[in-house]
């Protein structure tokens, strides 16, 4: 019956690899929809949160090397992938493409997610420890900047916008100078190009997973009415 509700676990089976993996990647993916849609409000907002939403994205997408790798593993991700049609396939190949270690002659090379989102990630998830080396580095990098604290009394707001600007120069270098808006522009693009991959994912796979399940797919969707705020937008 395609109104009788669906669990859980008749949907997602702890002992299944597939729901296991599948459930995974639901969840990074609504992580990601929400933080994306942060970094583009603070685009047209607040540069400063715009540069805080794009760590955001950087860490979790860094993190989704787990739910990449499985893609290309050899286990029952991999048949499952292999088994969905041409257009599922290259999506999920193009997907983990971005977590395979580039060609390199070194034995510990990185992908072009470890190397374009290492350093964002692990600055956003680990403040630094006052009394080690990384802190005395930025601090040292930025040392030419100038220092502000923003205040908005009608807001109720203080920002110590210093903090902001040596985080972006330890990150990027100077973002007004080519390099450094580069280095920025670049983690953008990356960010950019895999969260249009990671959109289409389970929307791809959605339906024939249920099937496979022996599930109708239309037990699993629920419609609900628009909101006001988003009839205005």
């Amino acid at each position: 019956m395609a109104d009788e509700p669906l669990t859980l676990g008749e949907a997602f089976p702890a002992d299944d690899p597939v729901a296991r993996w599948f459930f995974a990647l639901s969840a990074f993916v609504n992580d990601l929809m929400l933080a994306d849609r942060r970094l583009h409000e603070a685009m047209d907002d607040d540069p400063r949160e715009a540069v805080y939403a794009l760590r955001v994205v950087a860490w979790l997408l860094y993190e989704a090397h787990r739910i990449a790798r499985a893609i290309e593993a050899g286990g029952a991700v991999t048949v499952f992938i292999n088994s969905l049609p041409s257009e599922a396939r290259k999506a999920y190949g193009d997907f983990a493409a971005a977590y395979r270690p580039q060609p390199s002659a070194h034995p510990d090379a990185k992908s072009e997610v470890q190397e374009t989102f290492g350093l964002l990630r692990h600055r956003t998830v680990h403040y630094m420890w006052p009394d080690r080396t990384e802190l005395t580095e930025i601090l040292t990098s930025a040392s030419d900047q100038v220092a502000n604290v923003v205040i908005r009394p009608a807001e109720g707001r203080i920002r110590f916008e210093y903090a902001d600007v040596a985080m972006v120069h330890s990150l990027f270098g100077d973002v007004h100078q080519p390099e450094g808006r580069e280095a920025f522009e670049r983690a953008v693009r990356l960010s950019q190009r895999l969260i249009s991959l990671v959109r289409q994912l389970p929307t791809l796979t959605l339906r024939e997973y249920m099937i496979r399940r022996n599930i109708d797919p239309r037990r699993i969707f629920r419609t609900e009415p628009q909101s006001p705020e988003s009839r205005k937008s």
